[in-house]
């Protein structure tokens, strides 16, 4: 929830899926800088570290 190096929107880019479709990992990129982190998809949901939306 603290932005660091300025960046604070990031939007999901890639998603990596199973043999059964569900969802392994996936591909976000900041907005202002385009850098990528790869990630499990389940910190997303962690509201400590993330929020959704445009705040």
């Amino acid at each position: 929830m603290t932005p660091k190096n300025k960046e604070k929107h990031f939007i999901v880019t890639d998603m990596e899926f199973d043999e059964e479709g569900l969802v392994l990992s996936c591909c976000i990129e900041a907005i202002m800088s385009k850098r990528t982190i790869r990630l499990n998809w389940h910190d997303l949901k962690d509201t400590r570290h993330w929020a959704q939306g445009w705040k």
